[in-house]
């Protein structure tokens, strides 16, 4: 269940994190010789620190193996169209590892980000550790329990 719910939101952004992504367009899937599979992904995203959105150019990675996804983050591409994409400069470039772990019982939702900054930057730690802090599911697993797994969810 965890990891149909994450290779979901790899592909489609704009339904599993609309908090984030305001616009996405992945194009160019396709499966790669050790089964893992490997498309282009565009975002329009809000920004970590501001609350300015630029677009996010990614490639992404799915080991269904492993079961993670791996972002890679990108300053330009070459779009479905042919066109040349280019990230927009509101943000550090980012690489993203998001995977699953635990136990059906017990899932574990696996993170680790690397930000692409000249030198160490805690303004971007703190959205991380406010999410900690909260202890709440994040958004995206919200959503896919009620849309997908349409179960209502509330708060005690």
């Amino acid at each position: 269940m965890i990891w149909d719910m994450e290779s979901k939101k790899t592909w489609d952004p704009l339904k599993y994190i609309p908090y984030v992504v305001s616009e996405a367009r992945s194009w160019g899937r396709h499966t790669l010789q050790d089964g893992s599979e490997r498309f282009c992904r565009s975002s329009l995203q809000l920004g970590w620190i501001t609350s300015e959105r630029g677009w996010i150019l990614e490639d992404v990675i799915i080991s269904h193996v492993k079961q993670c996804v791996f972002f890679l983050g990108r300053s330009q591409m070459t779009g479905e169209d042919g066109g040349e994409l280019h990230a927009s400069n509101y943000q550090p470039l980012f690489h993203v590892e998001h995977g699953v772990g635990g136990t059906e019982e017990e899932p574990q939702n696996l993170w680790r980000i690397v930000l692409l900054t000249p030198k160490n930057d805690a303004r971007y730690i703190e959205p991380f550790e406010q999410m900690v802090h909260a202890g709440l599911l994040p958004g995206f697993i919200e959503i896919y329990i009620e849309t997908d797994l349409h179960m209502r969810l509330a708060r005690l």
